[in-house]
């Protein structure tokens, strides 16, 4: 599986397939939540589940923060709800 690396100061998760960039997931921190802005993987690398593995992420830096967690980006609100992830906003 490709490489998810955190950067927190871009408040974004980036997806790379050795070092070439396949795929991203934006977040802005406000208040102490973590609100899922944008996914995006690739078109060559569709199909394999990688969305939702950075949002898996994103979820786990959440939980390590002690940050609630939303979602303006449609696909990341179908994930954090199937989980049970998505604060009341």
């Amino acid at each position: 599986m490709p490489e998810i690396v955190h950067e927190p100061e871009a408040q974004r998760f980036v997806l790379l397939d050795q070092v070439k960039e396949i795929g991203h997931l934006d977040y802005q921190l406000h208040d102490m939540t973590m609100n899922i802005t944008h996914t995006h993987v690739d078109a060559a690398y569709q199909g394999q589940g990688l969305a939702r593995h950075l949002v898996e992420a994103a979820m786990a830096a959440a939980d390590q923060a002690g940050w609630a967690m939303r979602a303006s980006c449609d696909y990341a609100e179908r994930v954090l709800v199937k989980a049970g992830r998505l604060s009341d906003y």
